[in-house]
């Protein structure tokens, strides 16, 4: 099970350009509407690589009890501090997220409002990552070496979240592109693994 998820308290889709370009993403405006979550989620899991390969980003994004929903199913957003900050500040709202990854055994939880005020990592049952005070909402789960899925989900529910989106019944699959900042700090460490494997060729007595 893999559940990357981003919400921002209140109805944000008349700003979805600028909520993706906080990650340096532009909106390419070739949507994709679903009213079922199953086919919605098999949809943009099922293709989010093939479009990756190609340097354009899917997520999923819906509404729900008065919450702007983002699937990442790359979850690379979900653990960017500085853009989840910088999108705070820029909708002046509360912005969380929450991370379900069965596999790795990693969940995680986030709370930004204009600053970062709590972060919880845990994977493989190692805790990594519990900066700030735990939330009224936290009482009563496992955010801690035990937690696992329905803890997670749990928490988004006490915020008032599905985060299977369940209760959803209209759901928007977006394409978006990288912007030139973004193309440059990709090109920039392709270059530099480029020449990590160089490096790694050279004969063991070679230094220089």
């Amino acid at each position: 099970m893999t559940n990357s998820i981003i919400i921002i308290r209140g109805n944000h889709l008349d700003k979805v350009s600028e909520i993706f370009e906080c990650f340096k993403y532009n909106d390419l405006d070739q949507d994709r509407a679903f009213e079922n979550v199953d086919k919605f989620n098999e949809y943009l899991f099922d293709n989010y690589s093939e479009f990756a390969n190609r340097e354009i980003a899917l997520r999923g994004l819906w509404v729900d009890n008065g919450w702007t929903i983002i699937s990442d199913p790359e979850m690379v957003d979900t653990v960017d501090d500085e853009a989840l900050l910088r999108l705070s500040n820029k909708l002046n709202s509360e912005v969380q997220t929450f991370i379900i990854q069965t596999t790795s055994g990693s969940f995680g939880f986030a709370k930004y409002d204009k600053i970062k005020q709590r972060h919880f990592f845990s994977t493989d049952a190692e805790v990594t990552d519990n900066f700030g005070s735990p939330l009224t909402e936290e009482q009563g789960l496992n955010l801690n070496e035990k937690v696992f899925v329905d803890d997670i989900l749990k928490l988004a529910n006490n915020f008032g979240i599905d985060l299977e989106g369940k209760s959803g019944n209209s759901f928007i699959v977006k394409q978006l592109g990288y912007n030139d900042e973004m193309k440059k700090e990709l090109e920039q460490f392709k270059q530099a693994q480029t020449n990590q494997t160089t490096d790694t060729k050279k004969p063991w007595w070679k230094i220089w």
